[in-house]
């Protein structure tokens, strides 16, 4: 079928994979549009599938776009868990990106930037307009990183 298991999802889909559940157990394997979908319901499912099937689970899709300019090869968003590669870059986020100490030295960009968005929130309040959140915070995220 055109839309698979779609319909059986809802406006709820953790309710309704949990009602599934109830019938076809822990993990499911659902056809979402035209995208396979693997469910899992369990915390003992989920530790399963990631120890014993992380690898063909955790590739994402490549984008054509992406392999264009072939990030798909030098990206950690992109390339599998599983290559040398991704391991390095990990290595190096943590340690230079994510370190405690890196955090601390950001803590006051961070606390400014998030005070900004709450200072705009309540200005726009103020005037009764309407905020777009999901920009908003994408800003204020895009604002911290760059």
């Amino acid at each position: 079928p055109i839309i698979g298991n779609i319909h059986q999802v809802g406006k709820n889909p953790h309710r309704s994979f949990g009602d599934l559940s109830k019938t076809y157990g822990p993990i499911m394997s659902l056809k979402l549009g035209s995208l396979n979908t693997v469910i899992v319901t369990s915390p003992e499912g989920a530790r399963d599938v990631l120890r014993t099937h992380d690898q063909i689970l955790s590739a994402r899709k490549s984008i054509n776009s992406i392999r264009y300019i072939n990030h798909h090869e030098a990206s950690l968003i992109w390339l599998p868990s599983s290559s040398a590669r991704w391991r390095l870059l990990r290595k190096l986020s943590v340690t230079h990106l994510f370190s405690p100490q890196r955090i601390e030295a950001t803590k006051a960009l961070r606390m400014k930037k998030a005070q900004e968005l709450v200072s705009f929130m309540n200005e726009s309040s103020e005037r009764e307009e309407a905020v777009n959140i999901s920009r908003a915070s994408f800003i204020t995220a895009l604002n911290i990183t760059s």
